[in-house]
C-alpha cells in the first residue's frame, strides 16, 4: 500500500490521497488524449517517476507542466468538459488565487472530507493537481541578467509594500530606493499578484519552441529563474507512476538534475514530510464553481 508514515506523534496515511489525485490526473488526461493537448510531468512528480516508481513516499501532491499553447487550450476545454464534482482553478476565475499556474481540483467537499478523515491530514488546499504552463526563454545573455535584475528589484518592492520596518535590512532598503530611481517601473508592482502578473506578461513574450531554453514561471518567489534547455523535452515517453502511466522529458536525467541536482540522493529524514496536506484552510477552498 505505501503512504504510511509519522508526522511528529501522529501518524498519517498519504494513499488516500495518492488515490483521489490519480482520479484527478485520469480526469485531466483525458480531455489532454481526446484533444491531442501535450503535456509531462513536472518537477517531484518527474522525480517520483524516476526515483519510486510514483509518488516520493512523503510527497502529498502531483505537478503536470505544458507548453503554454497547450496550458492555454486546456483551460478553455476544462471549463467545457471537466465532469461534475471538477473544476479549473486559476487567477481568473478566483479572486483570491495569485499564483501563475492553475489547478484542476476536486470540488466535493464531502468527498474532500472524506480523504482527509481517512488519511489523518486536513487538507486545507483541498484536493488537486498543479498545472504549470511552459514558455521560451530568452536566448540573449543580456536579456537573461536583465531579468534576474528585475527579479530582484521586484522582490525588494514586494517587501517593501509588507512595511518598511518589517525586518528589511538597510541592504534591502538601499537596493529598493535605487530601484525605484532607476527602474521606476518597479513602483507599478504593489502586490503579489501584481508580481505574477508582470512575471507572466514577460514569459508569453517568447513563445515555448522559440528558443533555446524554456521556463515555467510557477509562482512569483520562484519566477523565472531556473530555466531548461528545450532539448530535454524532445519526444517525450511514459513511465509507471504508481497505478498509471506518465509521461517525462525524453532527457528526463538533464531535467532532474538541473532541477535537484544529485536527484537519487533522498534528502534527510527532517525533510521527508508532507507539505500541502496539513495546511489550513485557504481562501479559495472550499470551492464552489
Amino acid at each position: 500500500m505505501g503512504g504510511i508514515m509519522n508526522k511528529g506523534n501522529q501518524k498519517v496515511n498519504l494513499r488516500p490521497i495518492w488515490d483521489a489525485l490519480l482520479e484527478v490526473y485520469k480526469v485531466f488526461v483525458d480531455i489532454c488524449e481526446r484533444h491531442g493537448l501535450r503535456y509531462c510531468a513536472d518537477s517531484g512528480t518527474a522525480l517520483g517517476a524516476v526515483r519510486h516508481g510514483g509518488f516520493i513516499p512523503w510527497d502529498d501532491d502531483m505537478d503536470i507542466q505544458m507548453p503554454r499553447p497547450d496550458y492555454e487550450k486546456f483551460i478553455e476545454i476544462a471549463k467545457r468538459e471537466l465532469p461534475k464534482g471538477y473544476a479549473w482553478l486559476d487567477r481568473e476565475v478566483c479572486p483570491v488565487y495569485d499564483n501563475g499556474f492553475g489547478k484542476v481540483v476536486i470540488t466535493d467537499e464531502v468527498r474532500v472530507n472524506r480523504v482527509a478523515q481517512a488519511s489523518g491530514c486536513t487538507l486545507g488546499q483541498g484536493l488537486f493537481i498543479d498545472v504549470f504552463p511552459l514558455d521560451g526563454y530568452p536566448n540573449s545573455w543580456i536579456e537573461r541578467k536583465w531579468r534576474k535584475v528585475q527579479n530582484i528589484l521586484i522582490g525588494f518592492r514586494a517587501k517593501y509594500n509588507a512595511g518598511w520596518n518589517s525586518n528589511i535590512t538597510l541592504k534591502g532598503k538601499i537596493a529598493y530606493l535605487i530601484g525605484a530611481v532607476l527602474l521606476p517601473f518597479n513602483y507599478r508592482i504593489h502586490n503579489y499578484r501584481e508580481q505574477v502578473e508582470f512575471y507572466e506578461k514577460r514569459a508569453k513574450q517568447y513563445p515555448f519552441g522559440s528558443t533555446k531554453m524554456c521556463v515555467s514561471i510557477g509562482t512569483s518567489q520562484y519566477s523565472d529563474d531556473k530555466p531548461y534547455e528545450l532539448e530535454y523535452f524532445g519526444i517525450l515517453k511514459k513511465v509507471s507512476f504508481d497505478r498509471v502511466k506518465i509521461p517525462v522529458q525524453e532527457n528526463v536525467d538533464g531535467y532532474l538534475r538541473a532541477t535537484f541536482g544529485d536527484y537519487m540522493q533522498l534528502p534527510p529524514e527532517s525533510a521527508r514530510h508532507p507539505t500541502h496536506s496539513n495546511t489550513e484552510i485557504v481562501p479559495w477552498w472550499p470551492l464552489h464553481l
